[in-house]
């Protein structure tokens, strides 16, 4: 298999970072509740914290969706991977209130699929959805890879 080229050489970190949010609030919304919240915004600050070899800033637990996207951000020259820290947070709150049931990944990869779907439409002007065309795998391959390299997701290099 060849490597997919993209046109960026880094990931698009405020992206990234709001797919994660958006997907945490969904979650909160449709599943938990404010705790499912609170607990990711504590863990992803714990873990980003940790990578750093630092302790967690004084009263991180408050912290609302943007502070913790700033720090994220503000760490980017010491963790350049501090997008990961929303996933783990996710997956490690997950694990807390529910004992990995699976049914969170369930929700937030439907509804990033949806939501990336309607932007995709809105930023190429396309009427129906590329999945619908699909004839095989390599293209149902080839159309994912288009749309995460719209959004500057897909990591360089794969």
């Amino acid at each position: 298999m060849e490597k997919i080229k993209t046109p960026y050489s880094q990931i698009d970190f405020d992206t990234i970072v709001d797919i994660g949010i958006s997907n945490a609030k969904t979650v909160d919304n449709k599943l938990f509740g404010p705790v499912y919240s609170r607990f990711v915004k504590k863990f992803a600050i714990e873990f980003e914290a940790d990578k750093l070899g630092e302790k967690p800033p004084e009263g991180y637990e408050e912290w609302n969706w943007d502070q913790l996207k700033e720090y994220l951000k503000k760490n980017l020259g010491k963790y350049p991977r501090g997008f990961g820290a929303l996933p783990y947070a996710m997956a490690r709150t997950e694990a807390y209130l529910a004992g990995s049931s699976g049914v969170v990944r369930r929700i937030t990869v439907n509804e990033m699929a949806k939501a990336m779907n309607i932007q995709y439409k809105s930023m190429t002007g396309a009427q129906k959805s590329p999945e619908s065309q699909n004839s095989d795998i390599g293209s149902g391959f080839k159309q994912i890879s288009e749309k995460l390299i719209a959004f500057k997701v897909l990591p360089p290099g794969l």
